[in-house]
C-alpha cells in the first residue's frame, strides 16, 4: 500500500511472492530472485526500500550497485580476496553487507552491467540459498533478491545474461 500506482506490478509481484512461499515450503526454492525491468527513475530502488522496511524494520537494505563491477579485476572487492591474499579475511562488499544486516531483502542495481564472469558466484547462491567459497559461507535461505536493469523486456535480459544465469532468476516483472 505504500507504493503508489503500479497496480499491474503489485499484482505480479504479489503472485510471484506467494508462488515462492509455496515452493520454499516444498523445499523447491530457497531464494526469491526477481528481475525488475523498466526505465530509470520509475521507483525500482524505492520499492526495494519499502519492501525491506516492511519485512525487516530498523535493518539496513542490502544494496549493491553492479555498475561498479563492470570489469573482472573488481571481483575481489565484491566477494572478497582469495585465501592467502592481503585482506582475504575481511570479505568483500556483498559478503560484509550480508553478514552485517539481518535484512534478507537484497537489491542489486544494474545487474546486467556486471562482468559476466561474476555470474558464476551467483549460480550456487540462487540455486542453493547460500554462498560458499574458500573463505566464506553465507546462508541466505528465504532471501529476496531484487535485481534491476533498464532493459525494456525479458528477451533483452536473456540475451545479456545468457540462458544459464537467466534460468536461475525466479521471475521477471516489468515495473
Amino acid at each position: 500500500f505504500q507504493l503508489k500506482g503500479h497496480e499491474d506490478f503489485k499484482k505480479d509481484f504479489s503472485f510471484n511472492l506467494k508462488k515462492f512461499a509455496l515452493l520454499n515450503k516444498m523445499k523447491q526454492r530457497k531464494i526469491f530472485s526477481i528481475f525488475l525491468t523498466g526505465e530509470s527513475g520509475i521507483g525500482k530502488t524505492e520499492f526495494a526500500k519499502i519492501l525491506s522496511d516492511i519485512m525487516y524494520p530498523n535493518q539496513a537494505l542490502i544494496k549493491i550497485n553492479f555498475g561498479n563491477y563492470s570489469n573482472e579485476g573488481v571481483l575481489n572487492s565484491l566477494i572478497g580476496s582469495p585465501l592467502g591474499y592481503i585482506g582475504s579475511e575481511e570479505g568483500g562488499e556483498l559478503i560484509n553487507k550480508m553478514k552485517l544486516s539481518k535484512s534478507k531483502v537484497i537489491l542489486i542495481d544494474e545487474f546486467d552491467k556486471v562482468n559476466p564472469a561474476l555470474y558464476n558466484a551467483f549460480y550456487e547462491l540462487f540455486d542453493e540459498g547460500k554462498y560458499v567459497d574458500t573463505n566464506y559461507s553465507v546462508e541466505l535461505g528465504q532471501a529476496i533478491f531484487l535485481l534491476t536493469c533498464n532493459f525494456p523486456n525479458e528477451n533483452e535480459i536473456k540475451k545479456a545474461l545468457g540462458l544459464a544465469m537467466f534460468s536461475r532468476i525466479g521471475c521477471c516483472v516489468e515495473y
